[in-house]
């Protein structure tokens, strides 16, 4: 007799060990086995809470891990570890698979893309029916609509995780050139039915009132649209008067506006991450589109009006656009936007994106260990703008210095203003 059919799903340890948020990815194709095969035994192991992957428990089971790019290192040590213990075959999803997936042949099958859409269903016939697994799976992005739900089990894994993700929207129309939503995603934004966001919240009990669990909206770009508004109007209703903590990424745009701020105002208490980069406007334009003609401190001072918003400055060092000095006017931007929180990355030349392809094209890239592909490591050779058309060079150290510097003194002036602890720490 055969070993136990089983369906074994691995979000391996990120390297700088940001990201907290429960993978969407997981909980997709945990609900794409249970719609298509609710009898087939699924279960989680996220590294970041149950430690080390333990592949004892995998003989004869599909294993499935997600990755972003420095992760993958880890996501192959996974697989090797799983089939040495007996795995009927390995299954990796993702961004980074999705755009290379020769570099998994040799460990297993990719599911290129999302998972909706037949992909992972297709990999789960193979293995539910005994037949080898194709070397890929691909499907097109499909509608929104009607997304099923994982078995109830796995969200109480969800529950364990700082913060709970939920699908409303996918896509991304602003082709940022160092960006890969749009690889896997498309650039169209498809919005999942506000009823349906809701009634997937109440299922899994995250309407009752529970400040603890923080809930993040997967869409790159809320706000933009009105079905994020419908959205935010269903919530309300749902939630008649309770609490509820929200997080969403959200361009200035949809910030400008003060009937958007006091609608997400009456909608519990929300974490809104703004994406503005880099205070260095004009060059910036020419890497993200829709960015002119608004200023970023104005909107930062109407937000501040509203008590129950709360705002996480997204900055991004390293393009060739940038003076010398980018550190000291990056902190005196700081002062002036007074943000109640800060992510401060590491431009990153991730493959597939068009800032990758053309760092690749001028022979930049310096570091090839996936590993350092965190947003917390310089990867290829830093260009700086010195005089109207000159370009400096920039040592490794000398950035990796001055980022640093600034990381400690961001966080020394936000504590100065900031009105939330949790918040003042920038990352």
């Amino acid at each position: 007799m055969g070993a136990e059919k089983k369906l074994v799903l691995v979000y391996p340890q990120f390297p700088s060990g940001l990201f907290a948020s429960v993978s969407p990815g997981l909980l997709s194709a945990a609900a794409q086995a249970h719609q298509h095969y609710p009898a087939l035994p699924t279960t989680i192991w996220d590294e970041r809470i149950d430690g080390e992957f333990d592949p004892s428990g995998v003989t004869g089971a599909l294993v499935g891990i997600t990755t972003m790019t420095a992760q993958v290192p880890r996501a192959k040590r996974i697989a090797e570890r799983a089939r040495e213990a007996g795995a009927y075959g390995i299954v990796f999803g993702g961004i980074h698979p999705t755009v290379l997936p020769a570099e998994f042949a040799e460990l297993g099958s990719v599911v290129r893309g999302e998972v909706e859409g037949g992909s992972f269903a297709q990999a789960l016939a193979d293995y539910v029916q005994d037949r080898p697994l194709a070397r890929e799976y691909a499907t097109p992005v499909v509608p929104l609509e009607n997304l099923p739900l994982a078995h109830p089990h796995l969200y109480e894994y969800a529950l364990r995780v700082p913060e709970s993700m939920i699908s409303d929207s996918r896509g991304c129309p602003l082709s940022c050139s160092y960006c890969s939503v749009q690889i896997v995603s498309g650039k169209k934004i498809r919005h999942r039915p506000a009823a349906q966001v809701v009634a997937e919240l109440r299922a899994r009990k995250l309407l009752e009132g529970d400040p603890n669990p923080q809930i993040t909206f997967t869409g790159d770009a809320f706000g933009f649209s009105p079905q994020d508004r419908v959205l935010l109007e269903h919530l309300r209703a749902a939630l008649d008067g309770r609490d509820f903590h929200w997080l969403a990424q959200i361009g200035l745009g949809p910030l400008n506006d003060d009937r958007f701020l006091e609608l997400a105002n009456s909608v519990g208490h929300a974490k809104l991450i703004i994406g503005v980069e880099s205070p260095f406007r004009d060059g910036l334009s020419i890497e993200k589109n829709g960015i002119r003609g608004i200023n970023p401190a104005s909107v930062f001072e109407k937000i501040r009006k509203y008590p129950n918003l709360r705002t996480r400055l997204l900055l991004m060092l390293g393009f060739d656009f940038e003076p010398r000095d980018a550190f000291e006017q990056m902190l005196g931007f700081i002062r002036d936007i007074q943000p109640d929180g800060v992510y401060i990355s590491i431009l990153t030349p991730f493959p597939g994106t068009q800032i990758g392809a053309k760092m690749i094209e001028q022979g930049r890239i310096r570091e090839t260990n996936w590993a350092y592909y965190d947003t917390r490591h310089l990867v290829f050779e830093r260009h700086y703008q010195n005089g109207d058309a000159r370009t400096g060079v920039m040592p490794a150290e000398e950035f990796m210095t001055g980022f640093k510097w600034l990381l400690a003194q961001a966080e020394t002036e936000m504590q100065k203003w900031s009105q939330f602890a949790d918040e003042s720490r920038v990352l």
